[in-house]
């Protein structure tokens, strides 16, 4: 594992190993907004340090430089917010928003031996969040019953039903099987491509621990599939068709390349989608949304990452199947699909409803899920598994246009598996034929 992990917004955020006074080893935690100016930065410094003679001055200007203020414009002040390490000097400043001057805004920093170790941007509405008991919302109690019940509900379901297909024989157990033993396989590789891996029996026992939870996820993925295919094959063929044609090796199939490019598009959409409060929020005079969070594996290399895609593959299948069975089991009870449809958009969607404006939340998040409905109905398993994936991976890799940071090759790596799927999908969909040929100018 390397000694530096860095965590960083969604989207544009920058940072660089050679920051002033960001040299310090030990775990940094770093927070940046989406034009890539600094918010939020939390060092751990070493364990063991060796005596000094002097302590040198802090360079907070350079820290204020990476937040894109200007500290002329703010006033010193007593600090009130702790770092979590210890340090030997703290500061603050007050100061207003640009071009907010009705918002007031606290900066809150703290170093150790000269070095920053501690850099906050804090806004009235901050919480100390670390000194209140975790009481969740009661729109997170309520997702966490539905989420919880939902799974519960949907698994038991699947073994009955499926238990009811084997015995009728009306499943499709070679592609269940096959289904199997790719997600068994690929969480097996994505233990080994994610873990940072030593010579020593505690290896042995975090593979035994891997093992359970692949053959868990192997099996939860076989349940949905047998109890789902049947029903599917013999009233909805052509959602299964190239999930099927894949499964039995057919890459070159042009359905299976018609969804995959469907697919990638769609994810395109999702994700630039999911971040548009970003940039339509400061249109209308708001503050943007507090980043998000990069995944720390896709921050270690491209070996780790190609481990998170494996994951988002594995979670994505297993997701899209749940969601495909619940609208089955939903379409059998209320006998009209359209009304199916209609409670899952409502009761997915009703799990986000948090934030500064609920109902906006509530309504974006239930445009989400009509898309995805949408895109199960009319192309299939496949593409909603692709498309799924390719979102993940535009929202949490560390995309940039400075391809000289030194986490521009991992960034790169999620942009050209993305290229790549998109041009196979593209390719495949001809079937063989020529994108331009002569025949089109007799037309």
């Amino acid at each position: 594992m390397r000694p530096e992990r860095f965590y960083s917004s969604t989207g544009a955020g920058e940072v660089t190993r050679t920051d002033p006074g960001m040299n310090l080893p030990g775990m940094v935690s770093v927070i940046l907004d989406m034009r890539g100016r600094l918010l939020h930065l939390e060092v751990v410094p070493p364990q063991k340090d060796s005596p000094i003679q002097s302590i040198p001055s802090t360079n907070w200007p350079a820290l204020f430089a990476l937040a894109g203020v200007d500290v002329s414009a703010y006033h010193s002040a007593e600090p009130e917010w702790m770092p979590l390490a210890w340090s030997d000097s703290r500061a603050a400043w007050l100061g207003t928003v640009a071009g907010h001057a009705d918002i007031s805004e606290r900066i809150e920093a703290a170093a150790y031996r000269g070095r920053p170790i501690y850099f906050d941007v804090i806004y009235p509405w901050s919480k100390p969040e670390r000194s209140l008991p975790y009481t969740p919302k009661s729109h997170e109690k309520i997702a966490n019953i539905i989420g919880v019940t939902l799974f519960l509900a949907l698994a038991l379901s699947g073994v009955l039903v499926m238990r009811r297909n084997l015995r009728l024989k009306r499943s499709d157990t070679r592609g269940a099987m096959r289904l199997g033993t790719f997600v068994l396989f690929s969480y097996l590789a994505m233990w080994l491509l994610r873990s940072h891996h030593l010579a020593s029996i505690e290896e042995f026992y975090l593979f035994l621990i891997t093992l359970s939870w692949a053959l868990l996820a192997t099996a939860l993925v076989t349940v949905m599939y047998l109890a789902l295919e049947p029903f599917v094959r013999r009233r909805d063929p052509h959602t299964l068709i190239s999930w099927s044609r894949l499964l039995a090796g057919q890459f070159r199939d042009p359905l299976v390349g018609r969804d995959f490019l469907i697919g990638a598009l769609y994810g395109v959409w999702l994700a630039l989608y999911e971040d548009a409060d970003s940039y339509v929020l400061p249109l209308f005079g708001k503050l943007p949304p507090y980043p998000g969070t990069l995944s720390p594996d896709a921050l270690l290399g491209i070996r780790s990452a190609m481990g998170d895609l494996l994951f988002y593959v594995l979670i994505y299948v297993l997701y899209s199947l749940m969601i495909f069975f619940f609208l089955f089991l939903l379409r059998l009870a209320m006998k009209k699909e359209w009304l199916a449809a209609i409670v899952v958009v409502l009761v997915a969607a009703s799990t986000n409803t948090g934030g500064d404006y609920p109902m906006v939340t509530f309504a974006a998040a239930a445009l989400i899920w009509l898309s995805i409905v949408l895109i199960l109905r009319r192309y299939g398993l496949l593409a909603l598994v692709v498309g799924l994936v390719v979102q993940n991976v535009l929202l949490v890799f560390p995309l940039t246009s400075h391809l000289s940071r030194w986490y521009a090759p991992v960034g790169l790596a999620g942009i050209f598996v993305i290229a790549a799927v998109g041009v196979y999908g593209f390719y495949t969909s001809l079937g063989g034929k020529p994108l331009l040929s002569g025949a089109a100018l007799d037309n």
